[in-house]
C-alpha cells in the first residue's frame, strides 16, 4: 500500500523535509566554530523540523547532543528529567564510567544538584531537598559543560519551542548566562526572545523558495505514480502563501482526493481547500466561541482590512472596535493565545485556514 507522500503538523524528517540545505549548513558551522544560534520564524516556517535535522546531522557525526522539546518539557522538574536522560544517553554507556565522572565534579556542583547513582547505573536528581527548582535546572546546564570537559568532546544542546513551555524569566537569563560561558558546549536556541547582542548569532528563518518548493511537491507526487499539471503547483503555493507547512496540508489533501485516477488538475484544488476548512471547523468553532466579543471583532477586523495601523482613528471607526485600553487588551489576549502573532509592521491571523473559515463563515 502506498502511503501518502505528504505530512504537516509535527517535526519532520528524511523525504518529508522540504530543502532547508543552506541554513542547515550556516546554523551547523556556526555551532561548530563555537558560536551559539538563536533561530527565529514565525509559524509553519519548519523550525523544529530543521533543530531536529541539525541535531540529527551532529549526532550521525558523532557529536554529544541534547534535544529538548519545551513542548515535553512542560515544568522545570519535567525539564530536568528529560535534559539528564539525553545527556546520559549521549555521553556515556556504562554505569561505571558515569561513577568516574560524577567523582570528578566539583562539590559545589554535585551539593546544588544532589546526584543519585541508582543500581542500574540511572542518575537523578533528588528535588525532595531543593526549595529552589530552578537554580537546579540552571546548574544542571553546567553538568553539560562537565560532560563535555570530561570526554574531550564537543556537545551541541538545542531547546527547541522555547516560547510554548513554562520558562521563567530567571530560567531564559540563566540559559543565556550557560551559553556565554560553556565554551565546550553551542546552544541552538530556538525561539528564545532575546536580545541579539547576548553572545548569540540570530539567524531568522525565512520562507523557502518556491523553486524548492515547486520540485518537492512535483518530485513527491511523481514518487507515488501520479501526474500533476504544473498549474497546480503554482496555485498551491499561492494557496499556502509560500508556507511549507500548509504546502504539505494542502497536497495531502490532493494526494487523498486524486488517489483513485492518480491525476491532479486544477479542478481538484477548491475541492481539497474546502475539505481542510470543514475538517477543522470543530476546533475552530470551539476557539471562536472562547473569545469576547471585542476579540472576536478585531479578528474579524483584521481578517477584513489586514493588522496594519489597527489603533488609528479611521480603523477603530470603521470596525467598532471601541477604545485604546480595549482594544490593548483584546490584542494581548489574541498574542498570548498565539490566534495573532506580530509581523513586521503589522499583526496578522497566525493560521491561514483559521482566517479563511473566519472570511466564509462570520461575515
Amino acid at each position: 500500500m502506498i502511503r501518502n507522500p505528504f505530512r504537516y503538523g509535527e517535526p519532520v524528517s528524511g523525504d518529508f523535509f522540504t530543502d532547508r540545505y543552506r541554513e542547515r549548513e550556516g546554523i551547523m558551522a556556526e555551532l561548530s566554530q563555537g558560536h551559539n544560534v538563536l533561530l527565529t520564524a514565525p509559524r509553519h516556517t519548519g523550525k523544529s523540523s530543521l533543530a531536529r535535522k541539525i541535531i540529527s546531522e551532529f549526532e550521525r557525526q558523532g557529536v554529544m547532543t541534547v534535544y529538548i522539546d519545551f513542548e515535553r518539557a512542560y515544568s522545570i522538574n519535567q525539564f530536568i528529567e528529560i535534559f539528564l536522560a539525553e545527556l546520559l544517553r549521549t555521553a556515556f554507556r556504562q554505569a561505571k564510567e558515569l561513577q568516574q565522572f560524577m567523582e570528578t565534579l566539583s562539590n559545589d556542583l554535585k551539593n546544588m544538584l544532589i546526584l543519585k547513582l541508582g543500581k542500574a547505573g540511572e542518575l537523578t536528581v533528588d528535588m525532595s531537598r531543593s526549595k529552589n527548582p530552578t537554580q537546579v535546572a540552571i546548574a544542571l546546564l553546567s553538568l553539560a559543560q562537565s560532560t563535555a570537559e570530561y570526554k574531550h568532546r564537543v556537545c551541541i544542546v538545542c531547546f527547541d519551542e522555547i516560547t510554548r513551555g513554562f520558562i521563567p524569566g530567571n530560567f531564559r537569563e540563566g540559559i543565556l548566562d550557560a551559553a556565554k560561558k560553556h565554551s565546550q558546549v553551542g546552544y541552538l536556541l530556538v525561539d528564545l526572545e532575546a536580545d541579539t547582542q547576548a553572545g548569540l548569532v540570530h539567524i531568522p528563518l525565512e520562507k523557502i523558495e518556491d523553486r524548492y518548493l515547486k520540485a518537492f511537491i512535483k518530485t513527491r507526487f511523481e514518487n507515488t505514480g501520479f501526474r500533476i499539471e504544473e498549474a497546480v503547483i503554482e496555485e498551491v503555493i499561492k494557496a499556502a502563501q509560500g508556507h511549507a507547512h500548509y504546502v504539505q496540508m494542502i497536497c495531502r489533501e490532493l494526494w487523498n482526493l486524486g488517489h483513485s485516477s492518480k491525476w491532479v488538475s486544477t479542478k481538484n484544488l477548491p475541492h481539497a481547500l474546502d475539505s481542510i476548512l470543514e475538517t477543522h471547523t470543530g476546533f475552530y468553532t470551539a476557539v471562536w466561541r472562547e473569545f469576547s466579543p471585542y476579540q472576536k471583532n478585531l479578528i474579524l477586523a483584521i481578517a477584513v482590512s489586514g493588522g496594519r495601523k489597527i489603533f488609528s482613528r479611521e480603523y477603530v471607526q470603521r470596525h467598532h472596535l471601541g477604545g485604546f485600553s480595549t482594544i490593548q487588551k483584546s490584542l494581548n489576549r489574541l498574542l498570548e493565545v498565539k490566534v495573532l502573532e506580530r509581523s513586521l509592521d503589522a499583526y496578522v491571523i497566525a493560521d491561514l485556514f483559521f482566517k479563511q473559515w473566519l472570511t466564509r463563515r462570520m461575515l
